[in-house]
């Protein structure tokens, strides 16, 4: 069968992430056949040119361009795919006048977050009641984003996303990365996201600052960049900036993440994650995690076992919970152990290539 996949772009991304690792997990199958379609022509993964998959362009001239609606009609005319499956609101908006009279079967696959709540006559709220009714299947990276959309049970599906093992092997050497950020001999809590109104560094900062009154072996660090970037950075008093570190937007931060003792994800109330990538990442390299009870987060952190869940944009949850693993190494041992064992059975990268490969083949 021959499946079509529909992206806005392929820049840095999580969800850009998943679909480059699953067109690499599908690449040699002689069962399914994939064909790309992009509204950009920038990539930030080099490795998909390396594939031998068809990749068409159609580049938006605008960010809502009517002209896509035929344009894209008319590409999947001429390569005629059983199956087209979108990973951006956007893209399904496109893809539905296609699906309708072309009479193809649609995977509906903008779901990458669990909202707490989708606002009415909203944007998203729109694209939902738009293109849902012409959804074969809709499709979320987690169970908590199928009940936030409260999507139909007869189309409702979930595939969790998966971690590609081989990024964290062969790294800088530790001591090398500690030398790199100065960091010497301190315990290291790092969070990595962007510095959006759905992440809660503020939260994360007023902790650091409190752990910090009482003890002077821990460093935090603080990756990513975004527009409260320079509004968090003011958060921060003079004489701890030296323990409280803005690394901005870092390549290969899977090096930043080995010489971490304990990784964070606190996200505000106005936000439900899906499954975060960057707690993939901190468990794929043995590291309890702290993570706000927001969306997809307890299906791929187990409370008290793997790392601890605390109340969203609440200082003294989160307080508690990280002054919990940091008074004791051993539990930050044997939280991050299991945690990596567990990403290495459920969240693999060929367990997701299989469940989307299982689910291309229900639509023949």
């Amino acid at each position: 069968m021959k499946v079509l996949i529909f992206v806005a772009s392929l820049r840095s991304g999580g969800a850009e992430r998943q679909t480059v690792e699953l067109i690499k997990g599908l690449a040699n199958d002689k069962d399914i056949e994939i064909e790309l379609v992009s509204m950009s022509e920038e990539t930030h993964y080099s490795e998909i040119f390396e594939l031998n998959i068809k990749t068409h362009y159609l580049v938006r001239r605008s960010r809502f361009d009517v002209s896509i609606f035929w344009r894209f009609f008319q590409l999947v005319k001429t390569i005629k795919p059983d199956v087209i499956h979108s990973w951006n609101s956007m893209c399904s908006i496109y893809t539905v006048p296609t699906v309708f009279f072309q009479n193809i079967k649609f995977i509906n696959g903008f779901l990458r977050g669990a909202p707490p709540t989708l606002p009415r006559f909203k944007q998203e709220w729109i694209r939902v009641k738009l293109t849902f009714p012409f959804s074969d299947i809709i499709l979320s990276n987690s169970k908590a984003g199928l009940v936030s959309y409260s999507v139909p049970e007869s189309k409702a599906k979930f595939v969790h996303n998966g971690f590609d093992l081989t990024r964290v092997e062969n790294l800088v050497k530790p001591e090398d990365v500690k030398t790199e950020f100065q960091l010497e001999n301190d315990i290291v809590v790092s969070m990595i996201a962007s510095f959006s109104q759905n992440k809660d560094f503020e939260t994360f900062i007023k902790v650091a600052i409190k752990v910090l009154s009482t003890r002077n072996d821990v460093t935090f660090l603080l990756i990513g960049d975004g527009k409260n970037l320079t509004p968090c950075k003011g958060l921060v008093p003079k004489d701890l900036q030296e323990k409280i570190k803005f690394l901005g937007k870092q390549k290969n931060v899977e090096r930043i993440i080995q010489i971490s003792d304990i990784g964070v994800l606190l996200s505000t109330h106005i936000h439900g994650e899906g499954i975060s990538n960057s707690i993939m990442e901190f468990m794929a390299l043995g590291k309890p995690v702290l993570a706000s009870n927001s969306g997809g987060n307890n299906e791929i952190v187990d409370d008290g076992k793997t790392g601890i869940i605390c109340k969203v944009e609440d200082f003294d949850s989160a307080y508690k919970g990280l002054d919990e693993l940091l008074t004791d190494p051993d539990k930050r041992i044997e939280y991050g152990n299991l945690g990596k064992k567990i990403l290495f059975e459920k969240f693999n990268l060929g367990q997701m290539v299989e469940n989307y490969r299982v689910l291309y083949s229900s639509l023949k």
